[in-house]
């Protein structure tokens, strides 16, 4: 059987108004917030690389990709991930915001598959488009939605690819909690 090669991208290149400051680097259990995601990601992909637009201390050895437009939402982010990925040889870009410090450990495993079709994760009745695993055959289909305006991901995941989900249990808290503002680092330092 053959193996998949699969990137994962951390998105790190939001300017976080909600939040009031620089949340990537925002104190939780006594770390910075992006480090979370950073480690629970890492293990599951055979390269991970970062969207921002500079060096995220610690982790100076991994590729950091510019993120320019990073104000007109993450889709951008998205495609250049995929562009790399495509042009290192993977089959798979596997995706995944800062903000999120309980990214579960089977992410891959659940959204990566052989049916080259993009894939989302989905908790609690809401599906959340910024995890997901992108085929890096779609490359030049996503640039050419966003070259047509598009900023939205799911709807540029629907007109380039047929879009599965797939569910998450809640009961222990739901794996795709991201920080947007003060008070949710509050609630995530007691969910720790």
């Amino acid at each position: 059987m053959q193996t998949l090669r699969v990137c994962g991208l951390i998105l790190a290149g939001g300017k976080a108004r909600r939040f009031g400051g620089d949340k990537r680097f925002a104190s939780l259990g006594g770390e910075a917030l992006i480090n979370h995601g950073i480690r629970a990601l890492q293990p599951q992909v055979e390269e991970l690389i970062l969207s921002c637009n500079d060096t995220i201390p610690g982790w100076e050895d991994l590729v950091h990709l510019a993120d320019q437009r990073a104000q007109e939402g993450p889709l951008l982010g998205i495609a250049e991930g995929l562009a790399y990925a495509l042009d290192e040889g993977f089959d798979w870009l596997l995706t995944a915001p800062a903000d999120s410090p309980f990214l579960p450990a089977d992410l891959r495993k659940r959204l990566v598959g052989f049916d080259p079709v993009i894939t989302f994760a989905e908790s609690g009745g809401q599906v959340h488009p910024v995890f997901g695993a992108w085929p890096t055959m779609l490359t030049p289909a996503l640039f050419a939605e966003i070259a047509k305006g598009e900023r939205k991901i799911d709807r540029a995941a629907t007109a380039i690819s047929q879009v599965k989900t797939f569910e998450w249990e809640t009961r222990d808290g739901d794996p795709f909690f991201n920080v947007n503002r003060a008070e949710d680092l509050k609630v995530a330092e007691a969910r720790l």
